[in-house]
């Protein structure tokens, strides 16, 4: 036999519904640690690299030892390598996300990036070729 819904029922499961929407808005909002790399994200599309920078080192410093801190870590590096051409300063911010897990996406990116610096950019390819492995 199926129940019908009361009125008071239906008044707290859309209660319920609307906090879990406003808790999930909550939590992209930009004081987060996926808001800050949104902005950040913003930020460098935008041309704005200095801020996409101050942007990323902020979630790193308020998101440490996560999986934010890694992808700022990323981030970090790509920007260095790419934007800043500081290939040096790359390689020490992928190491950061690295060491903040190898086996996750951009533990792998990392780690790979790493290795396109020394073979690519600073033509050290024996330093390259361990951290192709």
């Amino acid at each position: 036999m199926r129940r019908r819904r009361t009125a008071k029922a239906a008044r707290i499961e859309a209660g319920l519904l609307l906090a879990a929407v406003l808790l999930g808005a909550a939590a992209c909002g930009r004081g987060s640690a996926a808001g800050v790399l949104l902005e950040a994200g913003d930020a460098l599309r935008q041309g704005r690299v200095e801020d996409a920078i101050s942007l990323y080192h902020r979630a790193t410093t308020l998101y440490p030892d996560s999986a934010a801190a890694q992808e700022a870590f990323y981030w970090l590096g790509r920007v260095h390598r790419l934007f800043k051409d500081q290939p040096q300063e790359a390689v020490a911010f992928f190491r950061k996300a690295v060491a903040l897990g190898r086996l996750s996406p951009y533990g792998e990116k990392s780690q790979k990036a790493v290795a396109d610096i020394f073979f690519s950019d600073l033509k050290q390819y024996k330093k390259a070729i361990p951290e192709y492995q």
